[in-house]
């Protein structure tokens, strides 16, 4: 996290990872994002940028970008309606035209409860929405589902 939740504007916070490839003919990946959350009235917003370069000597000389928003209404912990689009770039330096990139937009619902009563404490998170494709190069339809089981130790 670069700021602290809620005390800016904006929620700034920086990913990096370094995948080594377990298979030899495939190259190993750096991936870099930059995720933003704003939280506005009962409104959640975020937005999340994603940057993968093969490396290595396997690598090909492509760079991918990859991006997500995700706008939700706050109802109740247990159900919050809201959208979201996912999108992808798989060779920057050539991207083509939109119509032929992977871009996905559809309605989703976000919820959790609390575990404290079976186990004392934690949480049961969970999501899922239908986004439709919006491109040639998408799919029709995906279903995207999420079920997390948050225990602290």
């Amino acid at each position: 996290m670069l700021t602290e939740s809620g005390k800016y504007w904006l929620d700034v916070a920086l990913f990096a990872e370094f995948a080594r490839a377990t298979n030899h003919e495939e190259p190993n990946t750096v991936e870099l994002g930059l995720l933003m959350r704003k939280e506005h009235m009962n409104w959640l917003h975020t937005l999340n940028l994603f940057w993968e370069k093969p490396v290595g000597s396997k690598a090909e000389p492509i760079d991918t970008v990859s991006y997500a928003w995700q706008s939700r209404y706050r109802l109740n912990q247990y159900f919050q309606p809201g959208i979201e689009f996912y999108g992808e770039i798989e060779d920057v330096n050539n991207p083509g035209r939109f119509n032929q990139q992977e871009f996905r937009i559809g309605p989703m619902f976000h919820g959790s409860t609390s575990l404290a009563n079976i186990f004392g404490t934690g949480k049961l998170v969970y999501e899922a929405g239908y986004l439709f494709g919006a491109t040639s190069e998408t799919e029709k339809g995906t279903l995207r589902t999420r079920l997390e089981l948050e225990i602290p130790f």
